[in-house]
């Protein structure tokens, strides 16, 4: 006989994953920004302009924000959910460390710009790094 029904979730539970998501929200539109900014063609390729100034303070707000949510998220953790999402981390930083070498051997060979790839490496590591924690969790009895 399979009892195996899930148990319904506790407050905490509740509102830890609340404030991750809301936390995940803020920090996925910044970076989105600074993508759409970091993509736009430049009027004068050679010399730095206000845009680059402004692409680089909203990236650096991203990651600082990126960097803010994953430590409160981890702080709000139980033991059992710090492991998950140690697991989905040390996974995501060998899949960005993967992205980045070729991305810097694409660059190499002149065939990308840099700048639009490495941001979606950063969004793309915070979407894989959700579905990893997802999947680990679910395979977790």
């Amino acid at each position: 006989m399979n009892t195996s029904t899930k148990q319904p979730e506790s407050t905490n539970e509740i509102n830890r994953r609340k404030s991750s998501l809301r936390d995940g929200l803020a920090v996925g539109a910044i970076l989105f920004i600074a993508l759409l900014i970091g993509s736009a063609p430049e009027a004068n390729p050679g010399a730095p302009s206000a845009r680059d100034l402004v692409w680089a303070a909203v990236s650096f707000v991203g990651v600082l924000g990126l960097l803010l949510a994953a430590y409160l998220g981890y702080r709000r953790a139980d033991e059992r959910q710090r492991l998950v999402q140690l697991k989905a981390g040390a996974i995501t930083c060998l899949a960005v460390l993967l992205g980045l070498f070729t991305a810097e051997m694409l660059y190499a060979l002149k065939q990308i710009n840099l700048i639009p790839v490495i941001q979606i490496l950063f969004i793309g590591s915070i979407v894989l790094w959700t579905l990893l924690q997802k999947l680990i969790e679910s395979r977790i009895p």
